[in-house]
């Protein structure tokens, strides 16, 4: 027997050993189908249940194990009719009768070793009939295979609709897995990322968006100055055109006037005055509607990429000017828009949205990458 505790991870011939007094197949291997044979024989034994083949275990093992051997010696010389069995062996079914040729069913557990039946004969315990024949299901490997066995058990239904394609996969994966478990790892199933890993995935989001980002903002200041630049040049070009046809009125009505004898009449006086009040009228007119076009395209620029991408933004001043009878003057400009300054923006807060998104689904992939990575037991 073993001179050494054994626990899961542990291998050699004394695993072998007591897997064989277990009645389970003896690979050399501790893993989850050994320790709960091991838990088992513990807990019918009245001994602490704790998978661990420690000096108790071992000396009940030992015990259990020169019965079962002595047993069998006798039972093949003659000497014994033997009718029962150990505490633990007992617990193997008998075989039933078979009626008809079955399938052969799924097994739950490691194929057991032949046991000594009453009526000197040997046979090996056959597992209940299932009716769900029908893709063949996956035998237990020569490993402590518990994975793919207990999941198909507990999803027998779900199991059976899949298409052969997809049972393959299955199959394959659990294979996988349970090699993983042979050799000593474990599958890491809590993962937790520092406050440090987390900034990590929002610098990658960031430095993976921010370019699209910044291309879009520049893309929409382009468009502003773009047509602010539009506005004000219609504006005084309109300004410019209406300047000539303007002057030009007021000098054929003044040698209209003086060929009348009415250059220097009171009527002369009013009639011009009209004309500058009209035309003045007419400039502050296009230069309101030009103020609040290019007003209104700031305004919905600054909501749309915020106020401190807007801060960025030069917005030109627009030019007065007054109809005089010598023309048109220049007289100042004024300012066309005061910034909010306290707008997030939109298109901010669409940034926001997405690098969490991002981020969210780097740290999805990490914890995926590492959930498939393996540590020692």
């Amino acid at each position: 027997m073993a001179t050494r505790n054994l626990r899961v991870g542990s291998r050699g011939e004394d695993v072998k050993e007591i897997q064989r007094t277990l009645g389970i197949t003896a690979d050399g291997i501790f893993g989850p189908q050994t320790q709960r044979a091991v838990k088992d024989f513990q807990r019918e034994n009245n001994l602490s249940v704790d998978g661990i083949v420690g000096p108790n275990t071992i000396n009940s093992l030992s015990k259990t194990g020169s019965n079962v051997e002595q047993q069998i010696k006798d039972f093949r010389s003659g000497k014994t009719n033997v009718a029962s069995s150990t505490p633990f062996v007992s617990r193997i079914p008998e075989k039933e009768e078979p009626k008809k040729k079955a399938p052969v069913p799924v097994p739950v557990r490691d194929t057991q070793p032949p046991v000594p039946q009453a009526g000197n004969t040997f046979t090996t315990p056959t597992a209940p009939q299932t009716q769900h024949t029908t893709p063949q299901q996956p035998q237990a490997s020569n490993s402590d295979d518990v994975l793919l066995s207990e999941v198909i058990k507990r999803n027998q239904d779900s199991y059976n609709i899949l298409t052969p394609e997809m049972q393959t996969i299955v199959n394959e994966l659990s294979n996988v897995l349970n090699k993983t478990i042979e050799s000593g790892k474990v599958i890491n199933p809590n993962i937790e990322f520092t406050p440090t890993e987390v900034s990590q995935f929002l610098d990658q989001a960031t430095q993976e968006l921010d370019p699209f980002f910044q291309e879009q903002i520049g893309q929409i200041r382009e468009d502003l100055d773009t047509s602010i630049s539009r506005l004000t040049q219609d504006f005084e070009r309109g300004v410019s055109e209406a300047e000539e046809p303007f002057t030009q009125g007021l000098k054929d009505q003044s040698e209209q006037e003086a060929q009348s004898g009415l250059a220097f009449s009171s009527e002369r006086n009013r009639r011009q005055g009209r004309a500058l009040t009209e035309q003045q009228q007419r400039l502050d007119s296009a230069e309101r509607g030009v103020g609040r076009n290019i007003e209104d395209l700031a305004r919905g620029t600054e909501r749309r990429i915020g106020s401190s991408e807007f801060g960025r933004t030069s917005i030109p001043n627009l030019s007065k000017f007054k109809a005089t009878s010598g023309g048109f003057q220049r007289v100042g400009s004024r300012t066309l828009f005061t910034p909010d300054g306290q707008l997030k923006g939109t298109l901010g807060k669409e940034q926001e949205v997405a690098l969490g998104t991002r981020a969210k689904e780097l740290e999805g992939a990490e914890r995926k990458r590492r959930i498939l990575n393996t540590s020692d037991l």
